[in-house]
């Protein structure tokens, strides 16, 4: 079974149900203590890439950039996955 979340020292990256009409999945990045949204990974269309869209008002140091760089390459590989198994899922 695939994974759908990975956690991280300040933070927890899960995997959101596929929309209807979306090509690509979503990724939700949550406090670990208060599981508030801090942000979310998500295809970016101009770049051709997945990238962190961070909530308003959050503030991230060097060591938690470093881990969302880690969860946007789990979200590169996993979109890689569902290409090789599936349709492509890219927008």
């Amino acid at each position: 079974m695939p994974q759908t979340e990975r956690r991280y020292k300040f933070f927890t990256v899960r995997r959101l149900p596929a929309e209807a009409g979306r090509k690509t999945l979503r990724y939700e990045v949550l406090n670990t203590r208060s599981t508030g949204l801090l942000g979310v990974i998500a295809w970016y269309a101009c770049w051709r890439r997945f990238c962190f869209f961070p909530e308003d008002y959050t503030v991230w140091s060097a060591g938690c950039l470093a881990d969302i760089q880690e969860a946007i390459n789990w979200a590169e590989s996993d979109r890689k996955g569902a290409a090789d198994g599936n349709a492509s899922n890219e927008e």
